[in-house]
């Protein structure tokens, strides 16, 4: 199904803890990001690999890596609910162990496994996920989809939305109790990982994945407006200038994201 020989699975997999291209990468709010980006030899296969994994039928509440699934419908999920909670998992991709990869493609997908930990070789460096490899989005879920399966029951339970975007997490319902979030960062944190940003809406406009939702409805974050209005106010400054073609294009991507929040017509 990847369309490589054996031979050169085993070897790639062999080396694959050093065919990677590793810095750190400044984050816009200070600190750092390890990126750990893959040699084109090895990033060819996960990417055949990826494309592999995507024809399985994700859950309902998987919105992101899902083809068709955005952060706007993601939000949208969460509209008419009294309390919006959203927290974040730490570091997801590296704290995604190499052992749970190899059990998800031996004990899930049933393959072989030699073959699985060929697999998991050439999907993880230094015994996790890295964080530039294109098939580190959908093995951190299906590696810990049992986890995440256990707090989409919790929640139906308690007659809670729950809906994951990567590595976010959105709750949302009438109430929210202090017991159930107890509950849920209890299943996450017992799998060994580590929460944060913490935010919780109660009756007021809740913000989930870039996205407000309010008053029944889904729209743009109130700053987007402002950007847009500074963007349009740029270019009429430098019309004719060098810097007319960037910033024509920064208001045309602020006016494209703004689409994404209009309803589709009804075929």
């Amino acid at each position: 199904m990847l369309g490589f020989e054996w031979s050169y699975l085993q070897d790639l997999a062999d080396l694959a803890d050093t065919l990677y291209r590793e810095w750190d990468e400044p984050k816009p709010k200070g600190g750092t990001r390890r990126i750990e980006d893959p040699h084109k030899s090895l990033k060819q296969v996960q990417a055949r690999l990826a494309r592999i994994l995507s024809v399985i039928s994700p859950p309902a509440y998987l919105f992101c890596p899902v083809k068709g699934r955005g952060p706007v419908r993601n939000a949208s999920e969460h509209v008419n609910a009294g309390d919006c909670w959203t927290l974040d998992v730490k570091s997801y991709f590296t704290s995604t162990v190499q052992a749970a990869v190899f059990d998800f493609f031996s004990k899930k997908m049933r393959i072989a496994r030699d073959l699985s930990g060929i697999l998991a070789k050439l999907t993880c460096v230094h015994g996790r996920l890295p964080t530039g490899a294109p098939t580190s989005p959908i093995l951190a879920f299906y590696a810990n989809k049992p986890m995440w399966d256990e707090v989409d029951s919790l929640c139906v339970e308690h007659g809670l939305t729950f809906t994951l975007y990567m590595d976010d997490l959105t709750v949302s319902g009438e109430t929210i109790g202090p017991r159930v979030k107890a509950n849920i960062l209890n299943l996450i944190h017992q799998r060994g990982f580590k929460t944060h940003k913490f935010r919780h809406f109660r009756h007021r406009p809740a913000h989930v994945t870039g996205a407000v939702v309010y008053d029944g409805r889904v729209s743009p974050p109130f700053a987007h407006f402002k950007t847009t209005r500074q963007a349009r106010l740029s270019l009429g400054v430098v019309r004719g200038t060098s810097d007319e073609d960037v910033l024509t294009r920064r208001r045309d991507g602020l006016l494209n994201y703004r689409k994404a929040f209009k309803p589709k017509p009804v075929s």
